[in-house]
């Protein structure tokens, strides 16, 4: 009798063993949740250093052609010029224009090259994971969450200010002049999903 009151005593009871299970389940939590925000504040990183690479290869484009790629109809030299990279279209003379390539890697036709890059240089290039899917013949560039709700906001009209269609929640640390327009000669931001303002992407040149 006494060895099995002794064994009782030390076996768990099921209250107990069921506040274990809730423990690991409350820390099982935790963890996922800090792995997920470390994961999207690593693909938060990876998104600017691809838009700043974007925004250095227009620079240099507009250095080496002494004006700024023209995308589509919404370029303009009386205003700033509004691209919006989920268009199939621009987002393919983007790529013309950057990479001196077609999105699918193939060379530029002589009328491609006149429009989009003369000199068919290559100012940056377009690796696959730049790609909605990372597959370039979906036809879309997306951050690296994915979204391919892409803006770019060039200032052709040179005056040195880009006034912004969207604005984001936060906008304390975008140096706004007054309003929704920023000091800068290239902009280059992501909307949220559903379009109605920023994620917490964007890049200025």
């Amino acid at each position: 009798m006494l060895k099995n009151r002794s064994y009782a005593r030390r076996a768990f009871t099921l209250i107990e063993l069921l506040l274990v299970i809730a423990i690991i389940g409350i820390v099982s939590a935790l963890l996922l949740v800090a792995i997920r925000g470390v994961q999207n504040r690593a693909k938060k990183v990876a998104s600017e250093a691809m838009f700043q690479q974007w925004g250095q290869a227009i620079s240099r484009y507009k250095a080496e052609y002494k004006y700024y790629p023209y995308l589509g109809s919404t370029g303009s030299t009386s205003a700033d010029s509004y691209y919006t990279l989920d268009n199939e279209d621009i987002c393919a003379n983007f790529v013309r224009a950057l990479w001196g390539r077609n999105i699918d890697g193939t060379e530029l036709t002589s009328a491609q090259r006149r429009e989009f890059n003369p000199r068919g240089q290559e100012f940056c290039s377009f690796p696959n994971n730049n790609f909605m899917d990372s597959d370039p013949n979906t036809r879309r560039l997306a951050d690296s969450f994915g979204n391919g709700k892409i803006r770019i906001v060039l200032d052709t009209d040179g005056d040195g200010v880009i006034t912004l269609r969207e604005l984001p929640t936060n906008t304390l640390d975008l140096g706004l002049l007054d309003g929704n327009r920023l000091n800068a000669k290239v902009v280059i931001y992501t909307l949220e999903r559903d379009g109605s303002d920023f994620e917490d992407i964007l890049v200025k040149q």
